[in-house]
């Protein structure tokens, strides 16, 4: 999904919807995507990445929930 600046609206919509985390690409061409919040805030980005930025090209969609042992501070992008 490189150049479609699927990780910059990643991180846009997390912020308005209060997450945090981070975005980064993995070696295969793919993004993982960590997110800590709410969980309505969490479906709301998980809805959102199903389409993903405009000019992305979402073909598949994995979800795993965690429970986290320490807060993340902030959202980024690698």
């Amino acid at each position: 999904m490189q150049g479609v600046f699927f990780r910059a609206n990643a991180r846009e919509q997390a912020l308005l919807l209060g997450l945090t985390g981070y975005a980064k690409n993995l070696p295969d061409g793919s993004v993982e995507c960590l997110v800590q919040g709410t969980e309505g805030d969490i479906e709301g980005f998980t809805l959102w990445c199903r389409n993903g930025s405009t000019d992305a090209e979402v073909t598949g969609l994995a979800v795993d929930y965690q429970e986290l042992e320490k807060p993340i501070v902030g959202f980024e992008t690698y």
